[in-house]
């Protein structure tokens, strides 16, 4: 997307061009995220479809079946690592800040490591 952005001829002073290349840079990757957002959850769904055709077949074709599961669980990894990156920007926009969330997140990871006491051998 940056080759394509960079290619295209924009008149005018450097700052100019730079300015007008990160506002179409910047659309561009606004439609490509909110295009591949839903797009992992589709190829999930379609992967199982097929599995789940492929095992009604008879005889049962299982290095195809494995391909579409390795395929699968690389899907799920990806769709994981969007909510993990997805939480990561909520929390850099407001996290910081003294807000309703900071709080929320803030009470709960407390309370997730609170220790309420140990014990050794005797008890």
């Amino acid at each position: 997307m940056v080759n394509y952005v960079r290619q295209e001829e924009i008149q005018g002073t450097p700052m100019f061009r730079l300015w007008e290349r990160l506002k179409k840079l910047h659309h561009l990757l606004y439609d490509w995220i909110r295009v591949g957002t839903t797009n992992s959850l589709r190829n999930i769904k379609t992967l199982q479809d097929e599995i789940d055709r492929i095992k009604s077949i008879h005889p049962v074709q299982w290095d195809e079946i494995r391909t579409l599961e390795t395929e699968l669980s690389r899907q799920w990894e990806a769709e994981e690592v969007f909510w993990q990156q997805k939480s990561r920007v909520k929390w850099l926009k407001k996290g910081d800040q003294n807000s309703v969330y900071f709080h929320t997140v803030t009470r709960a990871r407390r309370k997730r490591n609170f220790v309420s006491g140990l014990r050794n051998e005797e008890g």
